[in-house]
Formats: C-alpha cells, structure tokens, sequence
C-alpha cells in the first residue's frame, strides 16, 4: 500500500491508465515521477498530480532509449535520492 511521500516513478503517463495513476497516486500525498514523450502531455500530468496534491517530476523521453532512461535515473536520484523498491 502506497503512504504519503512514497516516491514512485510512471512511465506512459501522458495519458490513459498512466495519466490516471499518476493523479491518483497525487491524491494519496505521493512524489511521483512521470515519464513520457510528448512534453505538453507530461506538463498536464504534472498539474493534475499537483492539484491532487501530490509532488511531480516531469521527465520527458521514450523508456526505449537507453541514454534517456539513465538520464531520468539520475535525476530522480539528484531530487529524491532514488525510488526505494520494497
């Protein structure tokens, strides 16, 4: 179960289920990094996760990319110092 300040990352947020977890996951007090090629889409996850009232990191590029998925490791990293996995 997710708890206020969990640090969670979701990719395909720009729309969809993605979108939607990302603003649930909001709602319950969670940082939530959202990843996503289309920057204008992302922007508007961001916002709904911050009206829910949770914390968002925008992080915009394609999983598929080696360089790109390593780039958004890092900064979660630098912001939160990393996703724990329980």
């Amino acid at each position: 179960m997710v708890q206020r300040g969990d640090r969670i990352l979701i990719t395909g947020a720009t729309s969809g289920l993605g979108r939607e977890m990302a603003r649930q996951l909001g709602a319950r007090g969670c940082r939530v990094a959202i990843t996503g090629r289309r920057a204008e889409k992302l922007n508007e996850t961001a916002r709904l996760v911050r009206e829910a009232g949770g914390e968002a990191l925008e992080l915009v590029g394609s999983v598929s990319e080696r360089d790109t998925v390593q780039a958004h490791y890092e900064a979660i990293k630098e912001r939160w110092g990393g996703i724990v996995v329980e």
